[in-house]
């Protein structure tokens, strides 16, 4: 069983929840006794800590244990599936860990809801002095950044469904009135010639906002996000400054790319990420 290194017992209860749903985020499920070996609190404290959580939304109970609620962001399953894996995972890591390196101190940047946009704010965690922009609310609730730096949440309308994303008109009106360093996209389908695409209209919005807004746009999309568009267009890859996916993307996408001037990065989770710079 594999214990967290930094638990202490007497810990407060909010700080513990978090930690919980952080353990549950990470493996899919989780079994009560599980829990309670893991965290060294009682059945009973586990029971109470899993109540408020699927109350606000972040787990469904089930007997015995729980599981991450239905969290499918957009077209993608978002934070579990009905395996308890996530889609493309290990590249995704690799993803983050090469993008995080875009990210200065001091940078206002705008971080997109999703797996990878999660994976990607818990490596910012050293990064000084950051102000943070995000409409996710995992990563809102369940990354620590550091002590210097800013969260902004930018308000708006919580999606029904388990969805942890806020969106519409405050959402809109928030974004128009403030000016950004980097954005980091997700997106649901990428191709060379259409450009970035999104399978839902609403939230698509918004990453075209972002993209207006910040004087730099990343995205960071794994190889299975190319192909035939979607049904709302964010923007063309004109405005993409770097594109950052994995070596899985087929050599045709690859090529097709650079006909057109995209300047993009292949990470890999199976050797140093650094040598594997594209243009």
């Amino acid at each position: 069983m594999k214990r967290i290194g930094d638990f202490r017992p007497n810990i407060i209860p909010a700080e513990r929840k978090k930690r919980i749903f952080g353990y549950i985020l990470q493996n899919g499920c989780a079994q009560i006794r599980e829990l309670s070996n893991v965290f060294l609190v009682s059945e009973a404290t586990v029971r109470r800590d899993l109540a408020e959580l699927e109350t606000e939304g972040y787990i469904e109970r089930t007997h015995g244990g729980a599981v991450l609620a239905g969290t499918r962001l957009t077209a993608e399953r978002g934070f579990t599936s009905s395996q308890f894996d996530i889609p493309h995972l290990e590249e995704k890591k690799s993803i983050a860990e090469h993008m995080a390196s875009y990210i200065s101190n001091g940078d206002r940047v705008f971080l997109d809801v999703g797996t990878t946009a999660f994976e990607i704010a818990k490596r910012l965690h050293t990064h000084r002095d950051l102000t943070v922009v995000t409409c996710d609310l995992v990563i809102a609730s369940m990354v620590e950044f550091h002590p210097s730096s800013t969260l902004i949440v930018t308000g708006g309308i919580k999606r029904e469904g388990g969805h942890h994303l806020l969106m519409g008109t405050l959402a809109v009106e928030f974004l128009k009135n403030i000016h950004l360093d980097k954005a980091i996209l997700s997106v649901d389908a990428i191709d060379p010639d259409y450009g970035l695409s999104h399978s839902d209209y609403t939230d698509a919005v918004i990453k075209r906002l972002v993209t207006q807004i910040a004087d730099q746009v990343y995205v960071a999309a794994d190889h299975s996000k190319f192909g035939r568009p979607t049904l709302a267009r964010v923007c063309g890859l004109d405005k993409v400054d770097r594109l950052v996916t994995d070596d899985g993307l087929s050599p045709i996408y690859q090529r097709r790319l650079r006909q057109k001037g995209v300047p993009f990065f292949l990470a890999s989770s199976q050797q140093d990420n650094h040598s594997q710079a594209r243009r």
